[in-house]
């Protein structure tokens, strides 16, 4: 008899072997966008919340439907899992699915830091490359037709290094991406490496180097125009870029953000 619950994601190749590796000793639900997960999301569009809409369905039968109020495909995957481990604990999926409307994510998750001169600055805590991809992804189809800014600082030179080939792709999102110093956090040694090396991985057709946060807000602040969106990735200081921008545009302390 199994025991407990793991709930992959289907959508994953790695998370789908990790599911055909466990045998009987635990019950396996999958969840996911695409073919074949036993908790599926259809039917996504975008609704008025500042979100998307979807039916839940489990095992092809319609079971819920999802009205997030948080942006990105990425979240809706989210929201199925949980939809799943609350079923798994004898709560009914419709009603789960109800409480979800009422999450507003969490702190540094696409997280709206303000507007001023028409421009619009949101902050997240993005810093590996699915998780950059993910939320430019989210940025895009909330504002659709708005010119779209990745602010990005990469974090500790260790990581940089391990990573920066796959992040040639992730901001494909973003109209116009800036990369800043690299953020060392705990490391003292560079590893010969520099954020213009990034910058040359980076398969993008608008893509520089803008140094620090200082430096990068101040090359916003002569290039943005009203209806852009600028968002900051950063697990460091590279989210001071947009407040300092913010208070260079004029916005007046108390403003509140406007989706």
């Amino acid at each position: 008899m199994p025991h407990g619950l793991l709930v992959p994601c289907a959508d994953d190749p790695s998370a789908r072997a990790l599911a055909g590796s466990v045998g009987d000793t635990v019950a396996v639900w999958t969840y996911g966008l695409g073919d074949g997960a036993d908790w599926q999301a259809r039917a996504l569009v975008p609704n008025a919340l500042g979100g998307l809409d979807a039916d839940i369905l489990r095992e092809g039968v319609l079971v819920a439907h999802l009205s997030l109020p948080i942006p990105g495909r990425h979240n809706i995957r989210n929201a199925l899992a949980a939809v799943a481990v609350a079923c798994w604990h004898g709560i009914e999926p419709a009603w789960a699915a109800t409480m979800l409307r009422d999450f507003r994510g969490a702190n540094r998750r696409f997280t709206l830091v303000g507007e001023a001169g028409g421009v619009l600055v949101i902050d997240d805590y993005a810093h590996h490359p699915t998780e950059v991809a993910a939320t430019l992804s989210a940025a895009r189809l909330r504002y659709p037709t708005r010119r779209i800014w990745a602010v990005f600082q990469p974090h500790t030179y260790s990581r940089t290094k391990a990573l920066e080939d796959r992040f040639a792709r992730s901001f494909d999102d973003a109209d116009r991406v800036l990369v800043l110093d690299i953020y060392a956090a705990r490391e003292k040694d560079d590893l010969g490496l520099h954020p213009t090396d990034l910058v040359a991985r980076i398969d993008h057709p608008a893509v520089e180097y803008a140094g620090g946060p200082e430096a990068s807000a101040r090359l916003l602040e002569s290039q943005v125009e009203p209806g852009d969106v600028v968002i900051t990735m950063s697990a460091g200081d590279g989210n001071v870029a947009g407040r300092l921008l913010l208070d260079a545009l004029g916005n007046a302390e108390g403003d509140r953000p406007r989706a």
